[in-house]
């Protein structure tokens, strides 16, 4: 996990809500959404594990109401849904790790947006899209190494 001046207030807060306020102000365009998921992806991977491909494992640490399982005879790559008042993320556990991150951090930007897709008005396609930039963005990200002294 990385150190930065941003874990501070998440650890009040937990990193969901952390990360959905960083799209709350964020909703009169599509254009501004993809701003706000890419600082959220921002703020995501300085929290990450390296490497990325250790997510599945250890998301559930980073945030407990969200819990990652890999699942031998699923149809698709993965799925999140909302059960015994947790999050679940399930990943084709047949998939490469790497392929298997990927599919988590897609499903995770769908949890985070939940709540926004009440009050949003975007396409289904527009939704996946985000995702996928979401996924792209974390990817792409450098961690932060910034000292907290």
């Amino acid at each position: 996990m990385n150190t930065t001046n941003s874990i501070a207030p998440i650890s009040r807060m937990g990193t969901l809500a952390a990360l959905r306020s960083l799209a709350s102000d964020s909703t009169d365009s599509m254009e501004d959404m993809l701003h706000a998921a890419s600082r959220q992806a921002r703020l995501l991977r300085d929290l990450l594990p390296n490497p990325v491909r250790q997510l599945p494992a250890r998301l559930t640490s980073l945030i407990p109401s969200v819990l990652t399982e890999r699942v031998a005879d699923i149809p698709m790559a993965g799925m999140s849904f909302w059960a015994n008042r947790q999050w679940h993320i399930h990943v084709r556990s047949t998939d490469p790790l790497d392929t298997q991150a990927v599919t988590v951090l897609h499903q995770l930007k769908h949890i985070i947006d939940h709540p926004l897709r009440r009050s949003v008005e975007l396409s289904d396609a527009e939704w996946e899209t985000l995702a996928d930039h979401f996924v792209q963005q974390v990817l792409a990200y450098e961690p932060s190494e910034v000292s907290t002294s």
